[in-house]
């Protein structure tokens, strides 16, 4: 996306902050939308106003990461998940498909997403009594090979570590942090 911006507007180490705005303006409303559908526009108001005050929110908005993506691309599943399941057959299941695989392209952990689409398919088939898939879902597990390659490049390449691979999470730090 910031290639697009990039060629849109010209180039400037400033357009990702910008993105990142634009980003954050679609999270809210994608926020307000979906939890707006389970609980009511009153809860989708709140849960705006309870996002924006949390820090994480304010500070990844005015940073370079992909932390607001990942979170859209999170709401976007869930939106596309709640539409596969209150429909028939295989209506939104690739919408759903498709999201969880730009979801697990966006983070190298957001790979562990692309599970809920398997889970849902599973339920709605013990739920219909039928197997209804379609082309791109037989396809998608092909689209995953990158987000794969990409994390078995990274875990290989000592180049890319700050720390040893085994200290990025672990009990040495847990009393240090209580």
């Amino acid at each position: 996306i910031l290639s697009l911006v990039h060629g849109l507007i010209g180039y400037s180490p400033h357009n990702v902050f910008w993105l990142n705005v634009l980003l954050t303006f679609c999270l809210f409303l994608l926020l307000h939308y979906f939890v707006a559908r389970i609980a009511g526009h009153r809860c989708g108001l709140f849960s705006q106003l309870a996002w924006a005050g949390l820090p994480l929110v304010g500070m990844s908005t005015t940073s370079g990461g992909y932390e607001i993506m990942n979170l859209g691309w999170i709401l976007v599943l869930g939106l596309s998940s709640l539409h596969y399941l209150n429909t028939d057959g295989s209506r939104g299941l690739n919408l759903m498909i498709a999201s969880s695989v730009i979801l697990a392209n966006c983070r190298y952990e957001s790979i562990v997403y692309t599970l809920i689409p398997v889970g849902l398919v599973a339920i709605k088939i013990g739920r219909e009594r039928r197997l209804s898939l379609t082309s791109f879902a037989a396809l998608s597990p092909l689209f995953l090979l990158f987000p794969l390659m990409s994390n078995r490049i990274f875990y290989s390449n000592e180049a890319f570590f700050q720390t040893d691979k085994g200290s990025f999470f672990g009990w040495d730090f847990f009393v240090s942090n209580l």
